[in-house]
C-alpha cells in the first residue's frame, strides 16, 4: 500500500500570503508568497506536494482563511495558545535553521511568520512523531509511519491505527478474485507456496498500476499548467496589443480634467466659511463634497476637469451605458467609490471592483444635492462605502468557493475516469 505523503502547513493569510509547508520529519518543501495568490492557487501548490494533516496558523484565533483550508481538506488545525510574538518566531526559525542543512532564504515578513506557524505545529506534535517511529521500528512496520501518524493525529491510537492500516494493506493485496477462490475453497485445491506466487504476482501488478496511475496525474497536472500559461500568455498579449495605448490615453486625459473637482472643493469649502462662519466652518469639515454627474460616458467623465486632481467619490444618476474600462479611468483618478443610479452593467462592474473602486447603490447615500454637487455627512458616506465592502467581500468568497468546488470536482472526474 503506497503512503501518502502528509505534509505540515503554516499559513500566513492577508494582501500577501504567506506559505511554508514541511513534511512530518521537518524537511522543508516550500517557502512562498504572493500578493496575488487566490484560496484556489494556495490549493493547487498545496496539492503538488502531497496532503495536508496540519495547518497552522502563528495567531490566535485561527483566521478564517485558514480555517477554510483545514475544512477543505479535512485537515488538524493548529494554533498557538497565544499569538506568537515577533522574537519567538525569530528564535524559532534561527533554531531551525542551525539544525537543517537545508538553505532557509527569505523574501519577507510573510513567509517567516509562515514557516514559524509551521514550525511551532510540528515543535507541539514532534515528541509523539518520534514515539510513533520508535513503536513502529519494534513491529517492524517502518513502511506505515506517514499513515499511522495520520491517524493517530486525527484521534485514533496507535495500536487502532496500526490494526486498520494492516487491514488495509491487506485488502489491497488481495484482489476480489483471490479473496472469492480462498472463499470457494478455503482448505485446498492448490499448494499453499502456489497460493503465495499467485498472492505476490497480484501485488506486484497492483504496485505498477498504481505508479502508471501516479505518472499519469503527473502528466495530467503538467499539461494543465501548460495549457493554462499558454492561455494566460496568449490572454494578456491580445489585450495589450488592442488596448493598452487606447487605455493610457484615457487615463492622461482623465489626470487633466481631476484637478478641477479638488479645485470646486476647496471654493465650496471658503464660501462656507464666508457664509456661515466660524460654526459652519466646523461643520464644513465633517461634511463630504461630491461632484454629480449624468452618466459615466468617457466625455462626461473628461469634463471634470482639465488639471491634474483627485476624486474620491462620484455620484451617477444613469450608469446602464457604462464602458468596460472605466476602472481604468477612474484608478488613475484615485476614485474609491461610485454611487450609481439605474442598473451598471457586470462588465463596467468587474472593471471598478478589479481596482478596488467600491460600486454603491445611489439611495444608500443620504446626500443633499446642488446640481452638480452633492454633500453628504462623512459618517454617512463611510456607512454607506462599509455596507459595500462587506457585500463586494461576499461575492468574492462566494465566487472562490465556486471555483474551487469546480476544481475538486474536476480532479475528481479525472481520477474517476483514470
Amino acid at each position: 500500500m503506497a503512503e501518502k505523503r502528509q505534509l505540515i502547513v503554516g499559513i500566513d493569510p492577508g494582501t500577501t500570503v504567506g506559505l511554508a509547508i514541511l513534511g512530518l520529519e521537518g524537511d522543508v518543501h516550500l517557502i512562498y508568497s504572493s500578493r496575488t495568490c487566490a484560496l484556489e492557487e494556495v490549493t493547487n501548490i498545496i496539492i503538488e506536494h502531497g496532503t495536508p494533516l496540519i495547518v497552522a496558523s502563528d495567531v490566535n484565533p485561527l483566521p478564517s482563511y485558514v480555517q477554510k483550508v483545514c475544512h477543505l481538506f479535512e485537515a488538524v488545525p493548529f494554533v498557538p495558545k497565544q499569538s506568537m510574538s515577533t522574537e519567538a518566531k525569530r528564535e524559532i526559525i534561527k533554531t531551525f535553521a542551525a539544525n537543517s542543512e537545508a538553505e532557509i532564504s527569505f523574501r519577507n515578513s510573510h513567509e517567516k511568520d509562515a514557516l514559524a506557524a509551521s514550525l511551532k505545529a510540528l515543535e507541539s506534535y514532534e515528541e509523539k512523531f518520534r514515539w510513533i517511529d520508535r513503536k513502529l521500528t519494534e513491529e517492524d512496520l517502518s513502511d506505515l509511519s506517514q499513515s499511522a501518524k495520520a491517524l493517530v493525529v486525527r484521534g485514533s491510537s496507535l495500536s487502532s491505527a496500526i490494526e486498520e492500516l494492516k487491514e488495509a494493506e491487506s485488502e489491497d493485496d488481495q484482489p476480489e478474485r483471490v479473496r472469492e477462490a480462498k472463499r470457494k475453497h478455503p482448505a485446498g485445491g492448490r499448494s499453499k507456496r502456489g497460493t503465495e506466487s499467485v498472492e505476490l504476482r497480484l501485488r506486484r501488478e497492483n504496485r505498477n498500476l498504481g505508479r502508471l496511475i501516479d505518472k499519469r496525474e503527473e502528466r495530467i497536472e503538467s499539461l494543465e499548467e501548460e495549457l493554462e500559461k499558454v492561455r494566460s500568455e496568449s490572454f494578456w498579449e491580445i489585450v495589450k496589443s488592442k488596448e493598452v495605448d487606447s487605455r493610457n490615453r484615457m487615463i492622461k486625459e482623465m489626470k487633466r480634467s481631476l484637478s478641477r473637482i479638488a479645485a470646486d472643493r476647496n471654493r465650496m469649502r471658503k464660501r462656507v466659511e464666508v457664509m456661515a462662519g466660524s460654526r459652519l466652518a466646523e461643520i464644513a469639515d465633517d461634511v463630504e463634497i461630491i461632484p454629480v454627474i449624468p452618466d459615466l460616458s468617457r466625455q462626461r467623465v473628461s469634463d471634470l476637469g482639465r488639471e491634474n486632481g483627485e476624486i474620491p467619490f462620484i455620484i451617477v444618476e444613469d450608469a446602464s451605458g457604462t464602458g468596460g474600462s472605466i476602472g481604468d479611468i477612474l484608478h488613475g483618478g484615485k476614485t474609491k467609490a461610485v454611487f450609481i443610479g439605474g442598473k451598471l452593467p457586470p462588465q463596467a462592474r468587474e472593471s471598478l471592483e478589479a481596482h478596488e473602486i467600491l460600486v454603491v447603490p445611489r439611495e444608500r447615500l443620504d446626500a443633499l444635492e446642488f446640481r452638480d454637487l452633492a454633500l453628504a455627512r462623512k459618517k454617512d458616506v463611510e456607512s454607506a462605502l462599509s455596507g459595500a465592502r462587506r457585500e463586494l467581500n461576499r461575492r468574492l468568497r462566494k465566487r472562490a468557493d465556486a471555483g474551487l468546488r469546480k476544481l475538486v470536482e474536476g480532479y475528481r472526474r479525472e481520477i474517476s475516469s483514470g
